[in-house]
């Protein structure tokens, strides 16, 4: 059995995933405590949770793209 890798098209979806994931950690909405509680509200982790899954969602729209392209 043999596996090959080539570098290619496939690259550019799998950096808009990486740039799109890493992109909302870096740069989205941060849950921060409430009125000096220990944990975060759950409205700060329902929107961080929200951006995370709009990222994955572009991620797939891209890997899909480039899947009907080539």
């Amino acid at each position: 059995m043999t596996f090959t890798l080539s570098l290619g098209w496939w690259l550019v979806p799998a950096m808009i995933t990486i740039a799109l994931l890493v992109g909302w950690r870096f740069f989205g909405v941060r849950m921060q405590p409430n009125r000096g509680s220990m944990f975060p509200d759950a409205g700060g982790a329902l929107m961080e949770l929200c951006g995370y899954l709009v990222a994955a969602l572009l991620a797939v729209i891209a890997w899909l793209v480039w899947a009907v392209l080539t």
